[in-house]
């Protein structure tokens, strides 16, 4: 009887799969967000992403470079951006370890944009380094 049930469960839940992969991602074109330069290495990476999932997924990918503060204006354009699943970021060291640690604490709450709203502070508004 138990195995009478645990097929009818599977095949419920199997049934309920084809809808969701009956859904058609991307419908539109999907930015790649690279917060650097063209020309550089993580442009270069981006390029060759961009280019294999168009290829296999028969939708355009656009890489989008955004220079600037060290990688800052591309990840605020990114954390910015609707969470729909149409921008991607391609982020680096800087991007994602120097620059939340190197900046002046902030009063607002602006994470991912913000590194330093995403540490507990020790007494003060500034953070005792990490031992």
């Amino acid at each position: 009887m138990k195995r009478v049930y645990s097929l009818l469960l599977s095949a419920i839940l199997l049934a309920g799969t084809t809808w969701v992969a009956a859904q058609e991602y991307p419908s539109k074109p999907v930015r790649l967000i690279v917060p650097f330069a063209p020309g550089g290495g993580n442009d270069i990476v981006a390029r060759a992403i961009a280019q294999q999932l168009s290829a296999s997924l028969g939708r355009q990918f656009v890489v989008d470079n955004r220079a600037g503060a060290g990688g800052v204006v591309g990840a605020e354009l990114a954390a910015k951006s609707p969470a729909d699943g149409y921008t991607l970021f391609l982020g680096g060291v800087g991007s994602h370890a120097v620059n939340p640690n190197s900046s002046p604490p902030c009063s607002t709450n602006r994470w991912p944009a913000c590194g330093w709203c995403m540490f507990p502070t020790r007494g003060s508004r500034r953070r005792s380094p990490i031992s």
